[in-house]
């Protein structure tokens, strides 16, 4: 989405929508001339042929409640009261990408179609675009010569947001029916493909949107042609975001960051934790070293080969990990794996026990894990002293859910987890043992990274687990992880 939406979302995006139309308006005359024009007339022959009299783009006019700012009919009245709030209009649509903006008055407020809301559900535009984002794998694909434009996307959004059975006006349905664009486009024939070329790149150029490979249904996407170390657009952080609330873990192969580099795009998405005991690199305390090996201390094992999400001992855990590779063991091993812990919630929890887990909180202690867990030489051991005096034990939810896309997640792990509050010690234990043990009962919810010397991973903390292969020891391997928090500070 352009930056110019994405704001308009964060500013109303959790209001209530009072009203939802469709809207439509008629493709302009020019636009068919050229495509008549460059079919010789066959395109023309086509539509008529199908019936359809007229082609229109398709949109959705959304009325939400509006508590922040002025109307955009409200800027019409030219003596409105600065501190007026009320409704605001917005046009939904896909042309090109992904749209939000205000109305053209009057020409999108004329043919439109009220779409019946349900009745005892409050639906926002936040809840409307993510449902559908994660039900609609072409959600941000503009191709009218695969039936994927406009009128789809306004079908998609109301099919999959439950809206389609409350409509039973015939008109309505009539007008929401998309028409066939795959076979108009094929009367241009071998210019059939400049249709996908122009909306391609307009897209392109417009909103540099990122070169995303899914790697598995549940978890896990590659970004190809990304330099993390130049400086990223606006409109790039927010594709990120957006691809990393979906996927929940993105890889970035090729990077070649210093210290300072990985910091700084760290801090485009919150605050770079400076962990009180792991070591760190010398430019940047925020950037801590992983390395283990017989050569860089025989004596100190890997300690990862748990699954686990970083730091939940703090009472403001973190939001987003990265890891950097810059030494990969070179007979092989050291995989990361990450488990989905939305898509465990949903499968493997009954709702019963969902209802049951809902209603208890777990304590996640710092001292608990390192003194278990992590081998700590003497000047370790003195920072790791201080830090448990300064870190009591914390309480979260088990049963969480993310701020931005709104689903739930189980959030309990292995080394940091010490006990449902809520319950007696046996049964506590019981209960967390088999929480724990539903992270790697599906490998359909998890995915494996095979590193390369100079990849990079950025990942969602809240909701997923990972878990680092220790079978690479004796060889050497060294990554570099940074830990962001939520900003303290959100202006």
């Amino acid at each position: 989405m352009p930056l110019k939406a994405r704001k308009l979302l964060e500013e109303i995006g959790d209001e209530p929508m009072l009203k939802i139309q469709l809207g439509r308006r008629p493709v302009k005359d020019l636009a068919i001339k050229i495509l008549n024009f460059l079919s010789y007339s066959k395109f023309a022959d086509k539509q008529y042929e199908l019936g359809y009299d007229e082609i229109y783009h398709n949109y959705l006019l959304i009325t939400v409640q509006n508590n922040h700012g002025f109307n955009v009919l409200q800027n019409i009245v030219r003596n409105a009261p600065e501190n007026t709030n009320g409704k605001t209009v917005l046009v939904l649509e896909k042309s090109f990408r992904i749209g939000l903006r205000d109305p053209v008055i009057p020409d999108e407020m004329i043919d439109l179609y009220d779409i019946p809301l349900p009745p005892n559900k409050s639906l926002t535009l936040n809840q409307l675009i993510t449902t559908t984002l994660y039900a609609e794998k072409d959600f941000f694909v503009y191709d009218a010569g695969e039936n994927n434009m406009c009128q789809t996307f306004v079908k998609s959004v109301l099919e999959s947001n439950g809206l389609m059975p409350n409509i039973v006006d015939e008109a309505t349905l009539e007008a929401l029916e998309p028409i066939d664009s795959k076979t108009l486009v094929a009367t241009l024939d071998e210019l059939s493909g400049l249709v996908k070329l122009t909306t391609d790149i307009a897209a392109k150029l417009h909103s540099q949107q990122l070169n995303i490979e899914v790697l598995t249904p549940s978890i896990g996407a590659v970004i190809h042609n990304l330099d993390l170390s130049q400086a990223i657009t606006e409109d790039q952080k927010y594709e990120l975001e957006e691809a990393l609330y979906k996927h929940h873990v993105l890889f970035f192969h090729n990077q070649n960051l210093t210290s300072e580099q990985q910091r700084d795009f760290a801090r485009l998405f919150g605050d770079p934790h400076v962990h009180p005991v792991f070591s760190h690199t010398p430019e940047c305390p925020e950037v801590s070293v992983l390395e283990f090996g017989v050569n860089v201390d025989p004596d100190k094992k890997p300690d990862s080969d748990i699954w686990h999400t970083d730091v939940t001992w703090s009472t403001n855990p973190p939001i987003i990990g990265m890891l950097y590779a810059k030494i990969i063991p070179k007979q092989g091993g050291g995989d990361t794996l990450w488990a989905n812990m939305v898509e465990i919630y949903k499968q493997e929890l009954s709702n019963e026990m969902k209802g049951i887990l809902s209603k208890l909180t777990a304590e996640h202690s710092f001292a608990y894990a390192v003194q278990s867990l992590i081998k700590l030489d003497s000047t370790a051991m003195v920072k790791f002293m201080k830090t448990k005096e300064a870190n009591p034990p914390a309480t979260h939810p088990v049963i969480c859910q993310h701020p931005h896309t709104k689903e739930k997640y189980l959030y309990v792990n292995r080394i940091f987890t010490t006990k449902i509050n809520e319950l007696n010690e046996q049964e506590s234990n019981l209960l967390l043992q088999y929480l724990f043990s539903l992270v790697n009962k599906r490998p359909e919810f998890t995915c494996r990274w095979k590193w390369n010397e100079n990849d990079v991973c950025l990942w969602d903390e809240r909701t997923t687990q990972h878990y680092a292969t220790a079978d690479y020891w004796p060889q050497h391997r060294r990554m570099h992880r940074c830990v962001i928090m939520e900003k303290k500070d959100k202006n």
